[in-house]
């Protein structure tokens, strides 16, 4: 049995092949600002690419929705989203979140 890994964490599994052996590194970065509604509201900025368009469609403020993206960002310690004038855009970290 595993312990000591926090209740709300983002695991990175590494698995490769090597001389008929797999190896495998599981790396585990706590999350306390993670929560399934933070999930949520990345899928949807992820769908629309506004701020304001997901804002418009989970019945929340847009300062709200930008807030729980700065959370989720620094718990996962990467930027998700490259924000520009034409809205916002998925970065390489984002697609792999």
């Amino acid at each position: 049995m595993i312990s000591n890994i926090p209740s709300r964490a983002y695991f990175h599994f590494f698995l490769w092949y090597t001389e008929k052996h797999y190896h495998c590194i599981i790396e585990v970065t706590p999350m306390d600002n993670f929560n399934f509604e933070s999930l949520n509201i990345f899928l949807t900025v992820s769908k629309f690419r506004s701020f304001s368009r997901a804002s418009n469609y989970l019945y929340l403020d847009s300062s709200t929705i930008s807030k729980k993206i700065r959370q989720l960002e620094k718990a996962v310690n990467r930027q998700l989203f490259a924000r520009t004038n034409q809205g916002m855009k998925l970065t390489s970290a984002g697609v792999g979140f």
